[in-house]
C-alpha cells in the first residue's frame, strides 16, 4: 500500500497527477528485494554530499532516502529529490564508469555521510556487487547496504511549457535554503541563483498563485539542474504592499 503524500507544509508534489502517482508508488520499494545494479565508477564526493541535502529524510519514502547514480550513454546522472525539490548533476562518462545496466544505484545518506575524504583530487571510487556498496579513497573504505527498489523516473517531472513571468509566489524557506547549501558545496559562497518558472497560462490556482514548478540554476555551473515547487498559500499571507503602507502614501499625496 503506497504511503500518503505529506502535505503539512502546503507544498505541491511534482508534476501532474500521473507523475505524483509514479513517485508515490515507487517509494513502496522497501518491500521489494531487487538486487542492486552491479557497477564501479569514480565520482566527485562533493557531488554526492551536495545532492544528499535534497534527498528525503522521510523513512516512508524509502527509495528517496539516498542519492541515485546512473549511466545513460555518455553521461553519468547524479540525482536526489524529496518529492518537492529535485537536483541533478551531469558528469561525463568515461571507460572508468562501469555499469551493467541503466537502472540507478541508490546510495543511502548514511553511507555518503561516512564516506572517506578524497586523497588525491576530489574523487572517490564507488562499487556495488549487487548486495553491498563500497566507497573508497584507495586507503580508507566504508561498506554498507544499498537501497533496493526502483528510483522514480525523474525525467518525467521536468516540466513542459513556456517560461512565464511569475505572479505571487511563496516558497518554503527550508527547501530554498537547501539549494543554497548545495551551491556552497559545489562552487563555494560566491555564487548566484537563477529562477525561472515553467507554467502553462491556465495553470493558476484559485488564490491567484502559480502552482507550477520553478527551474533553479546555479551561475557558472551548467551541469546542475534543480526544480523547486512553490507553496500554496492565501492571498493575505503574501500581501506585497501592506495596507498601512498604502495609507502612508495616501497621506503623503493628500
Amino acid at each position: 500500500m503506497a504511503p500518503k503524500e505529506n502535505q503539512r507544509d502546503g507544498a505541491k508534489p511534482f508534476g501532474p497527477v500521473e507523475c505524483r502517482e509514479e513517485i508515490t508508488t515507487m517509494t513502496t520499494s522497501i518491500e521489494q528485494t531487487t538486487p542492486l545494479p552491479i557497477c564501479k565508477f569514480p565520482i566527485e564526493l562533493k557531488a554526492l554530499k551536495a545532492l544528499a541535502l535534497l534527498a528525503s529524510k522521510d523513512e516512508t519514502r524509502y527509495v528517496l532516502n539516498g542519492v541515485a547514480v546512473s549511466r545513460e550513454g555518455g553521461s553519468i546522472f547524479v540525482v536526489a529529490t524529496d518529492g518537492r525539490r529535485l537536483g541533478v548533476i551531469r558528469c561525463i562518462a568515461t571507460d572508468e564508469h562501469e555499469f551493467t545496466e541503466t537502472r540507478p544505484l541508490i546510495i543511502p545518506l548514511d553511507l555518503i555521510k561516512r564516506a572517506p575524504k578524497p586523497i588525491v583530487g576530489h574523487e572517490v571510487t564507488i562499487s556495488s556487487d549487487g548486495k553491498l556498496i563500497t566507497i573508497t579513497n584507495h586507503i580508507d573504505t566504508v561498506v554498507g547496504k544499498g537501497i533496493e527498489g526502483n528510483y522514480p523516473n525523474w525525467k518525467h517531472v521536468i516540466p513542459d511549457g513556456p517560461v512565464c513571468a511569475p505572479r505571487r509566489i511563496a516558497f518554503n524557506p527550508e527547501q530554498m535554503r537547501g539549494f543554497f547549501d548545495v551551491g556552497k558545496v559545489l562552487v563555494g559562497y560566491k555564487t548566484s541563483f537563477l529562477l525561472e518558472q515553467i507554467a502553462p497560462t491556465d495553470n493558476q490556482n484559485h488564490e491567484g498563485f502559480w502552482s507550477s514548478p520553478f527551474i533553479l540554476r546555479i551561475s557558472g555551473l551548467n551541469e546542475f539542474f534543480g526544480i523547486l515547487m512553490p507553496l500554496s498559500t492565501s492571498r493575505e499571507d503574501i500581501e506585497f504592499i501592506p495596507g498601512w503602507v498604502s495609507a502612508l502614501k495616501e497621506v503623503k499625496n493628500a
